[in-house]
């Protein structure tokens, strides 16, 4: 997808019944890709999220957040596709989010994304464009059906799709269905190119929104920090991760979500005078810390994966 098609009056009248249907559900107006911090960082750099083959041809894939177990039922095909789902919270991130120990991947996806982020694209136009093709389910599974004919809209079924409350246990079937349909997908050949369609970016915690933008370029920062924003809701947060940090002149106040597992925690705390790293084997929700120069940065690493990246700037109040 290069430039911006015109919107197509179905896709418009097709997004607009969904609003209709699912109201109060905001989820409609948008399609949802998720991928670990450092990914995110380099699509925002690009200015192009890409296609995993071209992601990797350019060394942007940096966390692999799908696994080779799911790669390999992928058809050869998709890898040539951006992967867009028309929700968040995806059995897949289920999977995946969070922290885990190094070297002892958990999930069963033999994968992990430490930071997910959330891209939200705008529905009509990506779904408008030349190409675009969509799918009723997972299209790692070969069961899944592939549309690319608008009136084809009608074999997507959204009360499936967008189903969000418990999977019924007593009926195996129907759970595996539903699971099957909450990965349904939109697919674009190749590229998508943000500044025709990128709404939003969505993040987890206060913490993570602030590390995504402190990784980013200052000429990034003021073209993205606006549409960045925290919406926990998007994610699961099942898993050990950054709620929020507090820095001040004399003292770091962290904000942990809890986990039972063990992990390396690497504090890297740099000022005009040099850098300084301290090292853990739990958390550290409070540090007695000053800087001789008064500004400092603090970059925090779990099992080595950035974790947290902030500055303090010191300012004498005159009065």
């Amino acid at each position: 997808m290069t430039r911006s098609s015109p919107v197509n009056p179905r896709v418009h009248e097709f997004i607009e019944s969904l609003k209709h249907q699912f109201k109060p559900l905001w989820w409609p107006p948008f399609l949802f890709h998720y991928a670990d911090i450092e990914n995110i960082v380099h699509i925002l750099q690009e200015g192009t999220l890409y296609c995993r083959n071209l992601a990797q041809a350019k060394g942007l894939l940096q966390v692999d957040s799908a696994g080779q177990d799911v790669i390999s039922q992928t058809s050869a095909e998709l890898l040539d596709y951006v992967r867009l789902y028309f929700r968040p919270r995806t059995p897949p991130l289920y999977h995946v989010e969070g922290f885990q120990p190094c070297g002892n991947v958990q999930s069963a996806f033999r994968a992990h994304c430490p930071i997910p982020v959330y891209l939200l694209f705008d529905a009509k136009k990506v779904l408008s464009s030349p190409g675009v093709r969509f799918s009723d389910g997972n299209l790692a599974s070969r069961a899944s059906d592939l549309f690319e004919r608008t009136e084809d809209f009608h074999a997507l079924d959204f009360s499936e799709i967008y189903h969000d409350t418990y999977l019924p246990n007593d009926d195996p079937e129907m759970k595996n269905r539903i699971k099957k349909r909450r990965c349904a997908e939109v697919i674009v050949p190749e590229k998508l190119q943000l500044e025709d369609s990128l709404s939003w970016i969505i993040c987890r915690s206060v913490a993570e929104r602030e590390t995504l933008l402190n990784l980013l370029a200052s000429r990034l920062y003021s073209q993205y920090a606006p549409i960045t924003k925290v919406y926990s809701q998007c994610f699961f947060c099942n898993a050990h991760y950054v709620e929020k940090v507090v820095l001040q002149k004399s003292r770091i106040d962290l904000t942990f979500m809890p986990s039972g597992a063990s992990f390396r925690y690497r504090y890297v705390f740099k000022t005009g005078g040099g850098t300084v790293q301290r090292e853990y084997s739990s958390p550290q929700p409070a540090f007695i810390w000053e800087s001789p120069q008064g500004n400092y940065s603090l970059d925090l690493f779990i099992d080595d994966h950035i974790a947290y990246k902030g500055h303090y700037e010191h300012m004498d109040v005159p009065f």
